[in-house]
């Protein structure tokens, strides 16, 4: 998972940061059930397994640390 700063885009008094998974439309993987998953639902059901929201594609800086319980540090 990649989360960068977007420049130039601020949200009132927060910036901006796009989150993705790099080729997560191009990859996936089988489940147990022999289903393909994309990248992005793997990585959205291991941050769910362990408690943490999944990101959007769209965040501020308050969003991710909300979601990650922590006072991530982010210019």
């Amino acid at each position: 998972m990649k989360i960068s700063r977007l420049k130039g885009l601020k949200k009132a008094q927060s910036f901006l940061y796009c989150c993705s998974n790099e080729n997560a439309e191009s990859l996936s993987v089988r489940n147990e059930k022999g289903d393909l998953l994309s990248l992005q639902e793997v990585c959205d059901k291991i941050l769910n397994a362990c408690g943490i929201e999944p990101l959007k594609d769209l965040e501020t800086a308050e969003s991710i640390r909300r979601k990650f319980h922590s006072r991530l540090p982010m210019a």
